[in-house]
């Protein structure tokens, strides 16, 4: 997803109404577009997607909660390669060079962070 730009106004918004960037990052993805004057546009989650998105969201968490270790391979482009399922943490010809497993680690945060960029 493509990063966000945040004014000033918007963060010291979003602080004082206790919106998360998360919920943000949903209606960019799920949102309803209502065009305004100017070139600005308001997204809104209508109540259709909104039940929708709960489902989904429900879903995906017991979907999850069945197959703890899902993955999915990025390209340098963002494009997904493929996904799977992780049957254990280290696989036997993934050895570290003095012969230990290999351990997983996390190359990037995958919760939002609020330290948003400023406007340009």
């Amino acid at each position: 997803m493509a990063e966000t730009i945040w004014s000033r106004h918007a963060k010291k918004r979003c602080a004082q109404r206790a919106i998360p960037e998360f919920h943000i990052q949903l209606l960019k993805l799920f949102g309803d577009c209502v065009e305004q004057k100017g070139g600005s546009s308001v997204l809104e989650l209508s109540n259709d997607n909104r039940v929708w998105l709960r489902q989904q969201l429900a879903d995906a968490l017991a979907h999850w909660d069945q197959r703890q270790a899902v993955y999915a391979v990025f390209g340098e482009n963002g494009c997904v390669i493929t996904t799977g399922h992780r049957h254990r943490l280290t696989a036997p010809s993934r050895r570290g060079r003095d012969g230990g497993s290999v351990r997983w680690r996390r190359t990037h945060d995958v919760r939002p962070a609020m330290d948003m960029p400023e406007e340009a």
